[in-house]
């Protein structure tokens, strides 16, 4: 409003150097302006009451929003139960906690049991479904029909009211987009590859590699021709993804160039018999001389960086690392263990068998993944996500101790309890380091914590009497999580 502004301006100059106006005023205000003035004011008091009135005026003269004249509806009658006081009761802790994790773990448990909230806590939880994106579709089916009729009242709470795929492909931003696309792979790939084809000319740069990555979603040998038109892709962030996802396709013109080279590179060698007993079995690596060039136009490097390798070595490892390990089982006539056990047999073949771990990793290889778990003497800490339970929970302590980082990041997305091993090693290496591992770290692995580790806290504690007052405030703070978490599962499975 301008005219206050005028006031404040004449407040600071001082009534000295300028005096509020008569005509500045609103044509509502010009008659307080009268009566003031009759009253033969000082300046300073005249600026004063006029700013009184100006203020009030201010607050009080504001029209109306327009409307659309449409007519509000009724929220439709629940079909689900609500639920019971104490689930409510737990909801209000976690709510006050301020915790992504435990109001997921919560909605989880409710959705499971097909339960509502109850109606006043319906707009507290969308508006925390607005902070916390992953919980939206949870909120959204725990708030029942009241909840989907109270979001097309919100603005802000419009993410209740799902658009259409094609909506969202047209109309949506990149993440929205990504997420179409993703779903199209996952559900009919050739489908998900055609939406992409079709806007494909139309998008910049920086939008193609992003959706090209999602390629990978679904990935096979019938993406094999598009993907070759692509590799010629004016953008070099665009060529780079296509190569990627050309180098994961076994069969790929690129995957077996490398075979090709490998063939000759990596041979099988058997030892004479005595006897009728066979000999006993070796690998050779030896790159030949007239090694087809073209194999370093896509990232092959000629030089080794790694102590352990010649360059020789280092190209065959490379190439290794880029060919499904299922291959060696045809060329060898063999299994994936005699073939683990031919390379570890000798000592400078052993290190070769971290590039069958990447190779069974890249081309997602479940049989190798295991059988390297099983076979190796080496675990190689990268195949832990992809074991199945019963594996991840015979090596994840092993992998652990010998890498407790990289280990961490695995076991941080499982969507299951930490074994309760394993949640004693974590809690002993990250107790050592609290303000690298403080309270939110164990808030947002709430879901993995295992209810029987609160007994053990203090007895997973730091030796040295600082660190072990920090860790002593920690392990409190971790009870109060569990004891939440536990009442969650009291709640509804009690």
């Amino acid at each position: 409003m301008q005219t206050w502004n005028n006031l404040v301006n004449n407040a600071l100059l001082g009534t000295a150097k300028k005096q509020p106006s008569r005509q500045e005023l609103p044509p509502e205000l010009q008659p307080a302006w009268d009566a003031v003035e009759a009253t033969q004011p000082a300046p300073a008091d005249l600026l004063l009451q006029i700013a009184s009135i100006t203020s009030a005026y201010r607050q009080n003269g504001l029209m109306p929003l327009a409307g659309d004249d449409g007519e509000i509806t009724i929220a439709p009658p629940e079909t689900l139960p609500y639920c019971g006081a104490f689930a409510m009761s737990v909801l209000h802790d976690v709510l006050a906690e301020e915790s992504q994790p435990l109001l997921h773990y919560w909605l989880i448990q409710c959705a499971a049991k097909q339960q509502l909230v109850w109606p006043e806590y319906v707009p507290e939880l969308l508006q925390a479904a607005v902070q916390y994106k992953e919980v939206r579709h949870l909120a959204i089916q725990c708030c029942g029909e009241r909840g989907h009729w109270l979001a097309g009242l919100h603005a802000g709470w419009n993410f209740a009211q799902p658009l259409d795929a094609a909506t969202r492909w047209q109309t949506g931003n990149l993440d929205q987009r990504l997420e179409v696309l993703r779903e199209q792979r996952t559900t009919n790939a050739a489908q998900g590859r055609e939406l992409l084809q079709e806007t494909w000319n139309q998008e910049n740069a920086a939008t193609r590699a992003a959706l090209l990555a999602v390629m990978e979603t679904g990935l096979s040998k019938k993406d094999l021709p598009w993907l070759e038109t692509v590799v010629n892709d004016k953008s070099q962030k665009v060529k780079e993804e296509a190569l990627r996802l050309l180098g994961l396709i076994p069969g790929s013109p690129l995957v077996l160039q490398y075979w090709n080279v490998l063939q000759q590179a990596v041979t099988l060698h058997k030892g004479r018999t005595v006897l009728g007993i066979g000999g006993r079995k070796t690998i050779n690596i030896a790159l030949p001389p007239d090694t087809d060039p073209g194999i370093y136009k896509h990232g092959i490097q000629k030089l080794s960086n790694q102590k352990e390798f010649t360059d020789d070595e280092y190209i065959v490892y490379q190439l290794m690392e880029a060919v499904p390990p299922v291959y060696w089982e045809d060329a060898f006539e063999a299994d994936a263990a005699d073939i683990i056990g031919w390379l570890e047999a000798d000592k400078k073949q052993k290190k070769f068998v971290k590039a069958l771990a990447v190779a069974a990793l890249r081309f997602k290889d479940q049989r190798w993944i295991e059988a390297l778990a099983t076979h190796a003497a080496t675990f190689y800490t990268e195949t832990l996500a992809f074991l199945p339970e019963a594996l991840q929970d015979k090596y994840a302590v092993t992998a652990f101790e010998a890498h407790p980082e990289a280990t961490l990041r695995i076991v941080s997305n499982y969507a299951r309890k930490w074994p309760l091993d394993l949640a004693r090693a974590i809690f002993s290496f990250t107790a050592k380091q609290p303000y690298q591992y403080s309270k939110h770290f164990y808030q947002l692995h709430i879901r993995r914590i295992p209810e029987s580790i609160a007994t053990e806290l203090d007895k997973l504690g730091p030796q040295d009497s600082y660190t072990m007052h920090l860790w002593t405030n920690t392990a409190q703070y971790i009870q109060k999580l569990i004891t939440i978490k536990a009442n969650t599962i009291k709640a509804f499975n009690g």
